[in-house]
């Protein structure tokens, strides 16, 4: 099974959020937001500083030097 980093995750595409993990305060930070494993996310824009849809709310997000990897869908 093939796992991508969020931000290379296509736009229009949905993954399900396998991991995420780096330092410990952009994973805090990230998980309060709602990126939890087994998660759905939608990508609307890919990149370094993307815009995501995490069930009904868009958000502009920096991984904060996070990984957030997804299993696309």
């Amino acid at each position: 099974m093939s796992f991508l980093n969020l931000s290379q995750l296509p736009a229009g595409r949905t993954g399900e959020i396998v991991e995420v993990s780096g330092p410990p305060s952009g994973v805090a930070r990230l998980q309060e937001l709602g990126f939890q494993t087994g998660r759905t996310i939608e990508m609307i824009r890919p990149g370094d500083t993307c815009i995501v849809k995490l069930d009904r709310c868009k958000m502009c997000i920096r991984t904060c030097g996070a990984c957030v990897m997804v299993r696309p869908l």
